[in-house]
């Protein structure tokens, strides 16, 4: 279609044939995900962990703080055959490989079309310290269309779930189906653009019958339509209902409730957001669309570096050999921020004992890497520093005597 053409397009038009053009594309990798589905042995309360390609090292962190009895399915999108092989080898959870690349959004997508039964959601950046959080989230009363333990105050004062933890109640979704409402837990706007799904796809644009249940919880803005909820201070402003966000206010104004198993905050760096029993890092996936801005976001961008060196030093030569060309790109990044390799461990360690996880990074089993690799850094600077001040007092004392 010409560009001409398409700017003409109404907004929904525009958003019509981009999903249909996308549901064309995906249509195979979701009828082998129901396949797939359909053929695990337990579907109840299953939490399902997505990621892509060269994220490995971050899943498997996650996946250190999640209990062997805790039904956990792995879904990678776009991998490498040698990391799939490695997956099938090795992780001793279900795993499904789609073999184009897809985000999150479309995986969300997925799930909505084949559940059955209630399930739940953890990002690859999630460290879940507290094996019982799991459970406690799998419990949902039959009018909570989400259980969750992020969320934010969104515009209207509208609590806001954020999906990093959450658990979804398949039999609201399904009753809300029947009314003859068709919501999906992708992203939407009003210009029918890319916003909230980048390369991926177009955003939905909400329905005449979703703006009117949206209306009776939102505030109207200057245009008369319900105002985006990320509209509020302390939030980054993005034009879009983001991830289930559209969902959940249907939900709400159809009666459903909404509960927080948690009351953490879904605001980045703000006190709340980190708890000793959960924490999360935030934008694993795309932190290095943050390289060249300025401020805060260079500051998350040069942790971020160290995060990801960490891990992928923490599962040295086990990974698939691609992963040891990302350490060392990683390295030479380090090297052109001027961050030196020894402060690594430090920043790391800093960066979840100053949020609460302290105790955990203390005793937890998945940080012993971690204690180890600060311990011989911390031992290596202390050592230096004492033979720097072994130097300088025998250098005083050879000049002690001259006049």
């Amino acid at each position: 279609m010409n560009q001409l053409l398409w700017r003409l397009l109404p907004p929904r038009a525009r958003s019509a044939w981009t999903t249909l053009r996308h549901r064309r594309r995906e249509r195979r990798c979701y009828e082998d995900f129901r396949r797939f589905y359909d053929g695990l042995a337990d579907q109840r309360d299953i939490f399902f962990l997505f990621f892509t390609e060269r994220l490995l090292h971050w899943a498997l962190k996650a996946l250190q703080f999640v209990p062997a009895e805790i039904n956990l399915v792995v879904v990678g999108s776009h991998l490498e055959a040698d990391e799939v092989e490695w997956l099938r080898r090795r992780l001793g959870r279900p795993f499904h490989h789609v073999p184009v690349r897809i985000d999150d959004k479309t995986m969300w997508e997925f799930l909505w079309r084949c559940a059955r039964h209630d399930f739940g959601w953890l990002d690859i950046d999630c460290f879940v310290a507290n094996p019982r959080l799991f459970s406690e989230m799998a419990r949902i009363d039959g009018d909570v269309a989400l259980n969750c333990v992020y969320a934010f105050p969104g515009a209207g004062n509208v609590d806001i779930m954020c999906t990093h933890l959450l658990f979804v109640n398949v039999g609201v979704l399904r009753a809300i189906e029947r009314r003859g409402i068709a919501v999906t837990p992708c992203t939407y706007n009003y210009d029918g653009s890319n916003v909230g799904r980048g390369e991926f796809s177009f955003s939905k644009v909400p329905t005449r019958r979703q703006l009117r249940l949206l209306r009776r919880v939102l505030p109207a803005g200057s245009d008369g339509r319900p105002v985006y909820p990320s509209n509020v201070p302390a939030r980054f402003f993005l034009r879009c209902f983001d991830t289930l966000v559209l969902y959940q206010l249907v939900a709400l104004a159809l009666g459903y409730r909404l509960h927080r198993v948690r009351a953490l905050s879904g605001t980045p760096e703000t006190p709340a957001y980190f708890s000793d029993e959960v924490i999360h890092v935030n934008a694993a996936s795309w932190y290095v669309r943050m390289k060249d801005d300025r401020g805060q976001f260079q500051e998350h961008y040069r942790r971020m570096v160290q995060l990801d060196y960490f891990l992928l030093c923490e599962a040295g030569d086990d990974l698939p050999a691609h992963y040891g060309s990302k350490r060392e790109e990683l390295r030479a990044e380090l090297d052109r921020l001027g961050i030196p390799l020894a402060l690594v461990p430090r920043t790391v360690y800093r960066y979840f004992a100053d949020r609460g996880f302290g105790a955990n990074v203390a005793q937890h089993p998945a940080w012993r890497f971690l204690r180890e690799w600060h311990a011989r850094e911390q031992d290596a600077a202390d050592t230096a520093s004492a033979a720097s001040a072994a130097g300088a007092t025998a250098v005083a004392a050879a000049g002690g005597g001259e006049p």
